[in-house]
């Protein structure tokens, strides 16, 4: 039996959602002082706005995902990047640092569902002798975050601003959103039981110990690296002591810090 065609583009649609949302979850990261100064509070009050963002995931994404577990997952998908645009440009917009908390809540709160709609797609789209290779491509979306997105994001706020680096992203969550209307189709995620299966307590899953372990695991590497990299850019900045222009590419602040004969890669 030939396998069907490998739906490359619509798992790249799901690959570049993801990508712009991880970006939109670490953007504070890399303009964390140039928020700061604008908004009159300390740079640690900024890291806050990506702890704060965290916590709320870590709270809301198993009621929510169970809550919507019934839920169709295209329609579900395309709400949650419109609430991911509409927090992004209410972000930019907003005038206080308290109302910029209030946009990262709602963008969290979204981001926790958004993982349990996005993980699990690719495997409605490809047969199982596909999924290892289907998986590859839309992991590399949040790989292409932080290698990719998050600097590019960076180097836009330190050219025109933090505010307008929010509203680009924002923009960007947008097109993706239409990516998903136009070219993803509708997936049956509910998966019935076949005939003689019964529905096996968590209790009795001899895999929980393991899956116990790996997330414990995790949670410690992933508190680790982001406790790093959101202070990245004091560290690089007051530590490392390069200039604040470096911190992502930026012609302009490039060639403003290095003098006649031009910026020192």
């Amino acid at each position: 039996m030939t396998a069907p065609p490998f739906p490359f583009f619509r798992l790249l649609v799901i690959s570049g959602a993801i990508f712009v949302v991880v970006t939109s979850e670490f953007l504070p990261t890399g303009l964390l002082p140039d928020m700061a100064r604008e908004l009159g509070v300390s740079q640690a009050q900024v890291g806050l706005l990506v702890t704060i963002f965290a916590a709320t995931v870590v709270v809301t994404a198993v009621p929510l995902t169970s809550v919507t577990r019934r839920f169709p997952r295209k329609p579900l998908m395309i709400f949650l990047l419109g609430v991911f645009a509409v927090s992004m440009v209410g972000s930019a917009l907003s005038p206080t640092y308290e109302l910029v908390a209030v946009t990262r809540v709602i963008a969290a709160a979204a981001h926790g569902l958004f993982w349990s709609v996005t993980a699990p797609y690719a495997s409605r789209l490809v047969p199982r002798e596909q999924l290892a290779r289907a998986i590859s491509v839309t992991g590399a979306g949040g790989t292409g975050a932080f290698i990719f997105g998050v600097p590019l994001g960076t180097a836009l706020g330190h050219a025109l601003g933090w505010r307008l680096a929010f509203a680009v992203v924002g923009g960007v969550v947008l097109v993706f959103m239409a990516l998903v209307i136009l070219f993803l189709p509708p997936v049956q995620h509910l998966v019935p039981l076949a005939t003689g299966e019964i529905m096996l307590p968590a209790r009795h899953d001899r895999t929980i110990p393991a899956i116990v372990i790996v997330c414990l695991t995790v949670v410690i590497l992933i508190t680790g690296q982001n406790t790093l990299s959101t202070y990245v850019v004091p560290w690089v900045i007051e530590v490392g002591t390069a200039p604040p222009g470096r911190s992502a590419w930026s012609p302009r602040e490039s060639w403003a810090t290095a003098g006649p004969a031009g910026p020192s890669w």
